[in-house]
């Protein structure tokens, strides 16, 4: 209760909670002074603020790059529940362990992908893991580029990255998709 000379507040979970503030407006002044005061809280901050509102995507991320490299086990949204809540004593909801998980993902494994101003994407490159292990523990080290130039709609060139083994087979290292040499793209 508020009144313009008086002020009355109580904590958020004021059922449980024992914590009140009471205060005057000096005279002449926009300054309050304290009368009384129940300076004890009791109760829990966890049922407060049941889901740590601060503990956002970024947060959660931060505590999950070694976690998410572990390869012994699949971690599942239920799964960061429990561990942060074992670790850090700190209820979030599955939602905000599914984002921090997403974010981190993308933090660890994603390259940026750089568009034009009607958002469509100006290259791609793909080089899968294996590929690259192979390359470096088994392959020549010489690589070749291939190149096949897209027609119909959607123009470009279709790029190709390959090495050979001590057979003199191919093997496919790297794929991508870049701009062709036409007006409409450059």
């Amino acid at each position: 209760m508020s009144a313009p000379k008086r002020v009355k507040l109580k904590c958020y979970n004021f059922e449980q909670c024992a914590w009140k503030l009471r205060a005057r407006l000096w005279d002449n002044t926009e300054n309050y002074y304290i009368t009384h005061l129940d300076d004890v809280y009791t109760c829990p901050k966890t049922q407060t603020y049941p889901n740590h509102q601060n503990a956002n995507k970024k947060v959660i991320a931060h505590l999950l790059p070694k976690k998410l490299q572990d390869r012994s086990r699949v971690l599942k949204g239920k799964d960061i529940q429990q561990d942060i809540l074992l670790e850090y004593k700190i209820h979030i909801s599955y939602q905000q362990a599914w984002r921090g998980k997403d974010y981190a993902i993308q933090q660890i494994r994603v390259t940026r992908i750089k568009t034009d101003e009607n958002g469509v994407f100006e290259m791609l490159f793909i080089a899968i893991g294996a590929s690259i292990h192979t390359f470096r523990s088994y392959l020549r080290h010489v690589l070749m580029i291939d190149a096949a130039h897209l027609k119909g709609l959607y123009k470009g060139t279709n790029l190709v990255v390959v090495a050979m083994d001590g057979n003199n087979q191919i093997m496919p290292i790297d794929f991508g998709i870049c701009k062709g040499e036409t007006g409409m793209l450059l």
